[in-house]
């Protein structure tokens, strides 16, 4: 249930995020499409790459917290079934979490 309070929090969230990753990408862009001559979409791609790489590594530690509560699955037959499941498949299973 969300409250009109809560929407304008969030949002006001998002938007910093939104903000500072796009800054922290477009600047290195614009340099690199300056910089790179003929070539600059070859770098401008691989730049790319590498920073939704590390977006992608860093989102559940760092940018998915600030929106949503996480909390460790108790232990019950539910988190049991699920590492079996994990563990029958060989799936490196390290974090078990609940989103609020």
């Amino acid at each position: 249930k969300m409250t009109l309070g809560f929407y304008f929090k969030d949002t006001l969230k998002k938007m910093a995020v939104s903000q500072i990753i796009t800054t922290i990408l477009v600047t290195p862009l614009i340099w690199l499409i300056k910089w790179g001559g003929d070539y600059f979409f070859v770098y401008a791609w691989a730049f790319t790459f590498a920073f939704t790489m590390f977006i992608f590594f860093i989102y559940m530690d760092f940018i998915a917290p600030l929106f949503d509560k996480y909390t460790p699955v108790p232990e019950s037959p539910l988190r049991t079934a699920i590492e079996d499941l994990a563990k029958s498949i060989s799936f490196p299973l390290t974090k078990l979490y609940v989103v609020d």
